[in-house]
């Protein structure tokens, strides 16, 4: 492999069911990263259940443009935009370099704008941060949860109240727990 070729450039799910799947079989990242000397990378996955009232075209003009932004950023290496499901599920991936880069842009407007309106477009949005890191062979892959500030935390599932209302519960512990209450529901667990 070319050492400037990005090894994520053939990253493809791994069947129709992969939006339920947990990530390391969601995807072909043993493929991708065959040839890959042993290093880590920082992984954004992006799990939802879309609203029915949702305004397709607007997700996706704030899409396009949070994607624009990230692309002028430095340490962005995939970005794979998920297809929605006939349930309205959908399971998109960023890949970067580090962490600190994928911070650095999550403070960006665009992106601010996206994430802004998720408590109206999604029934279920949840955030799934993790290192990838490739360890010499004949060792698998491995996913770790990687640390993030309580004021990033976006793991929100709206649900129906006896009265009929919304309200919002928070999933301290969805990614380092899989007996979380949304894991069951999608049917997934890391």
């Amino acid at each position: 492999m070319n050492p400037n070729q990005n090894p994520f450039e053939h990253l493809a799910p791994t069947g129709p069911t992969y939006a339920r799947l947990p990530l390391l079989q969601a995807f072909n990242w043993e493929e991708c990263l065959a040839r890959q000397a042993p290093r880590q990378w920082y992984v954004v996955a992006f799990r939802s259940i879309r609203s029915a009232t949702a305004d397709p075209a607007y997700l996706k003009l704030l899409d396009d443009l949070a994607y624009e932004e990230a692309m002028r950023e430095p340490g962005l290496l995939l970005y794979f935009r998920g297809a929605l499901t006939e349930h309205r599920e959908c399971l998109s991936v960023c890949v970067w370099e580090s962490q600190a880069k994928a911070q650095a842009a999550t403070r960006l407007s665009a992106h601010q704008a996206a994430a802004d309106i998720t408590d109206d477009m999604y029934d279920v949005f949840e955030l799934e941060r993790w290192h990838l890191i490739k360890h010499g062979a004949p060792a698998p892959l491995e996913l770790q949860p990687a640390p993030w500030e309580p004021a990033q935390l976006l793991h929100r599932r709206r649900t129906a109240t006896p009265i009929g209302t919304s309200v919002l519960v928070d999933f301290d512990a969805a990614i380092t727990n899989p007996q979380a209450p949304h894991s069951q529901e999608l049917g997934y667990s890391q």
